[in-house]
């Protein structure tokens, strides 16, 4: 009886690792999905993308930064370079003026999904991109946070931008 006791949870014991197992592996490909996505649309926004001058760091070069002439540049670039059931959206701060000004550009019917505070302030102060797990109306979603590069006269000035590639979670 004993033996039966040890085979049934030696079975048991190795199902939940082949499932997690799974689980790992099809999480490795939604993030890399999500990486995929980022590459494609950072080149895009790591540039000067309106027509409006940028020549130091006050509001006015900021606000040519991310809303360019007539339709925000970044919404313009993110709505035509979005992949099939991946979001992305955009976070902008410029923590100088009073009050701080806090931009945010999606291109998802969810609206802007927001994503936990300890990620998108470690992306904004270290550079370097992380991932987060998020929930937006019901749905357990993965995130790609990564910084975007600055245009010269505004590096430097405490602003940032934020690149969010969001997809469904394993």
């Amino acid at each position: 009886m004993a033996g039966g006791a040890v085979a049934v949870l030696l079975v048991a014991l190795l199902i939940v690792l082949l499932a997690a197992g799974r689980s790992n592996a099809s999480s490795a490909a939604i993030d890399a999905e999500l990486q995929k996505a980022a590459a494609r649309a950072l080149p895009l926004l790591n540039q000067n993308v309106g027509t409006l001058p940028i020549k130091d760091s006050s509001i006015g070069s900021f606000q040519a930064w991310i809303y360019g002439d007539e339709e925000p540049a970044f919404a313009r670039i993110l709505k035509q370079h979005q992949p099939l059931g991946v979001f992305i959206q955009t976070q902008f701060s410029d923590p100088n003026t009073m009050p701080p000004q806090n931009p945010v550009l999606h291109t998802s019917n969810h609206g802007f999904i927001t994503i936990d505070a300890s990620v998108t302030s470690q992306v904004a102060r270290t550079g370097q991109p992380g991932f987060a797990d998020v929930q937006a109306g019901g749905q357990a979603l993965r995130a790609y946070v990564v910084r975007i590069t600055l245009p010269g006269p505004l590096q430097g000035s405490g602003i940032y931008g934020l690149l969010e590639v969001i997809g469904a979670s394993a």
